[in-house]
């Protein structure tokens, strides 16, 4: 695992920077808890999947950012390309956070094997990225707060079985480029509106309650 927050690298300001090869690690439960401070963003970028992950601001005017580690020197870390962010169960945006995976180019993809909620005072600023749902078991995603630019790619894989929640039901929620069901998976709209911009692959289920 390589962790460098030393002052004056660039792993300085980074929440969290863990660079690790799968046979390295076995993560089984636990929860890491990301506070953005006033007047600053954060940066994290991990190889390492998280069990759960919480993140919580102070205001909405500072955000949470998957970005590049660079080697500063010989002796530091080795360089971090940007990583997926995945977490294996729960992803929570907390009141006033900002996660923001626009920064590199292409935009950082988010999977969640779990639930991922969006608090009614955060925000997800997805970009041009894949947001995945690839849980075992019933999953949600309810977003209370705000999709900045709508969301690009909406994936719904494997065995997951996940439900959409919104704020106001008269609201859409949008997808601008793919909406993926893949085989053995279920979407339950929730009596919500879906609407996607591009294109509609559906090999899964989308049951819609009466």
């Amino acid at each position: 695992t390589t962790c460098d927050l030393s002052t004056g690298s660039n792993g300085t300001y980074f929440s969290v920077l863990f660079g690790s090869i799968p046979k390295n690690f076995n993560i089984t439960g636990g929860t890491f808890n990301i506070y953005v401070p006033d007047g600053s963003n954060a940066y994290m970028n991990s190889s390492v999947p998280f069990y759960n992950l919480n993140v919580q601001g102070v205001n909405t005017s500072s955000d949470l950012r998957v970005v590049q580690y660079t080697r500063p020197s010989t002796s530091a870390p080795p360089t971090l390309g940007p990583q997926p962010l995945v977490v294996l169960n729960d992803l929570t945006l907390q009141s006033n956070a900002v996660l923001n995976t626009t920064i590199p180019n292409p935009d950082v993809n988010v999977s969640v094997g779990g639930d991922f909620t969006v608090s009614s005072t955060a925000i997800y600023t997805p970009g041009d990225n894949t947001t995945g749902f690839n849980g075992t078991r019933t999953q949600l995603f309810d977003i209370q707060g705000a999709v900045s630019g709508n969301l690009n790619n909406l994936a719904i894989i494997d065995s997951s079985n996940l439900t959409l929640n919104n704020a106001n039901v008269a609201v859409p929620v949008i997808v601008r480029s793919e909406f993926r069901l893949n085989p053995g998976s279920t979407f339950n709209d929730n009596g919500r509106i879906l609407e996607v911009r591009g294109n509609l692959v559906n090999s899964g289920t989308h049951f819609r309650p009466v």
